[in-house]
């Protein structure tokens, strides 16, 4: 599994070789690829150490094709365990980028009915759905909310990305199965939150109140 262990969460970036920071390669384009490669994995939350450290070994030897030490890129090792912290960052965020984005959609109509709303959008998960027609599977994944949560926490962070053969990855077609599948897990797990949640209740109200005094912002826990 991917979680950071206590000995390995203690390095940082300065911990990684020099090369890896030149021209900050690191970030622009080793990250990105990463991200690319685990979006497509078909669980997100738990990939095998083995699999990730082959993807990192692949995309190292495409990003910086004079590092011969290949063998320090295993689990317990500044590559590895940046690259962890990476990953979980990458969860995190995805996940208040949901709770963000449905928080302001509540919020946007003082009338709405929180609970009503809700439920309907999680009956036969219709939020997942363009235009919430659940019974079209041509539709499927292609929700507004889902789409909008994948461009700006997944694809945008993709950004940068190269191509490596080895992984099948092309920075000219986005392949996202686990991304999204944790797209539709993140919205459809705050809109269950709403239903009977009295302190999301008053964070949506919260939220409206600063959309009535032209300010955005959102509250939530």
């Amino acid at each position: 599994m991917t979680r950071a262990s206590n000995s390995s969460s203690r390095f940082t970036n300065s911990d990684l070789p020099p090369l890896f920071l030149k021209g900050r390669k690191w970030a622009k384009l080793f990250l990105p690829t990463l991200l690319l490669w685990v979006g497509d994995q078909p669980n997100v939350w738990s990939i095998p150490e083995d699999n990730l450290v082959h993807a990192l070994m692949e995309i190292a030897k495409v990003v910086y094709p004079t590092f011969s030490t290949l063998d320090d890129i295993r689990p317990n090792t500044p590559i590895f365990a940046v690259a962890s912290q990476h990953l979980s960052g990458w969860r995190h965020s995805l996940g208040s980028t949901a709770i963000a984005l449905v928080d302001c959609y509540l919020a946007s109509d003082s009338d709405t009915d929180v609970e009503r709303t809700c439920d309907a959008f999680l009956n036969k998960r219709a939020f997942a759905y363009e235009d919430l027609d659940s019974s079209n599977p041509d539709k499927a994944f292609h929700g507004a909310f889902v789409l909008q949560l994948l461009a700006n926490a997944h694809l945008r962070s993709c950004a940068g990305s190269v191509d490596v053969p080895p992984l099948g990855l092309t920075s000219k077609t986005y392949k996202a199965r686990g991304a999204i599948a944790l797209c539709v897990t993140a919205v459809s797990h705050h809109y269950y939150m709403a239903v009977g949640s009295s302190q999301l209740l008053m964070c949506v109200n919260a939220a409206r109140a600063c959309h009535q005094a032209n300010k955005v912002q959102v509250c939530f826990r």
